[in-house]
């Protein structure tokens, strides 16, 4: 493989973030790996993909790949992915490479309410955020003690094209395309941070390309929004008069009612 040199391996292309890197960042400085892709190959639980990547001695990584979502509660998460990512890691920070940046999520924080700081402690319920944040603790370990260029990013509620079109909005939308009558959602007040996939593209590759910028940082929009205000503005901007009924049985468990992320720290940084 012919690889140049100051280009950004991108681990899990093949997924929701990694297909709007493509769409909207796409350029010869991108290695795609993934699953699906022949050139570039790569299985987190396939061990000859790993010696692949490893033999084209990156440098910069992004590693957006994690089996088994949206099951957010399967043991899976910490008993079967959580192992073979540390293994992984461990043989790539041998590897010379100068850069790791790591997607993680807003669920690491647990049950807290409000603006949510990268400062506060975090205390994880799900079993997928529990496996995140143990990853990250071991990374930073891991990475200071061989000089490897560290970055954990912390993403809240990323939305767009390529999204799983289970999620609320893609959901929203299908209904719409299929003139339902109804369209029934949990409960609408419930407070989150969405962002537009495009800005989460942006913030990543800006974090990549920085190798002086360590440590934790949210990635969301920094706007708490209303679940209802978001629905009700895809509803009017696709002139539907589909009916929207909340039901509180759809509520997941285990989740604040309300929290965003505190965008300053990283808006500090990014220009």
């Amino acid at each position: 493989m012919d690889i140049n040199k100051n280009s950004i391996d991108i681990i899990g292309a093949g997924g929701f973030i990694g297909k709007n890197i493509q769409r909207f960042q796409n350029n010869n400085n991108l290695i795609k790996w993934s699953h699906s892709s022949k050139e570039y190959n790569f299985d987190i639980f396939d061990q000859n993909s790993w010696e692949t990547l490893f033999n084209t001695k990156p440098k910069k990584i992004l590693f957006l790949s994690w089996p088994g979502l949206p099951n957010y509660d399967s043991t899976s998460h910490v008993v079967k992915n959580l192992p073979v990512m540390i293994k992984f890691f461990e043989q790539l920070i041998r590897r010379d490479v100068e850069r790791i940046v790591v997607t993680g999520t807003c669920y690491e924080y647990g049950i807290m309410t409000g603006k949510l700081s990268e400062n506060f402690p975090v205390e994880p319920i799900n079993q997928y955020a529990i496996a995140k944040n143990t990853l990250r603790q071991v990374l930073q370990k891991l990475c200071h003690e061989n000089n490897v260029s560290f970055a954990w990013a912390r993403l809240f509620y990323p939305y767009g094209e390529f999204q799983n079109p289970k999620s609320l909005i893609p959901s929203l939308k299908r209904a719409i395309k299929n003139n339902e009558k109804i369209f029934t959602i949990g409960s609408g007040d419930q407070i989150r941070d969405f962002i537009p996939i495009e800005k989460v593209v942006n913030y990543l590759l800006f974090l990549v390309n920085n190798i002086a910028i360590e440590g934790i940082f949210n990635i969301g929009s920094g706007k708490p929004t209303s679940i209802k205000s978001l629905v009700e503005e895809i509803v009017e901007t696709e002139n539907s008069s589909i009916n929207i009924l909340e039901n509180l049985d759809k509520n997941r468990i285990n989740e604040s009612h309300e929290f965003w992320a505190d965008m300053t720290k990283l808006n500090n940084l990014y220009k």
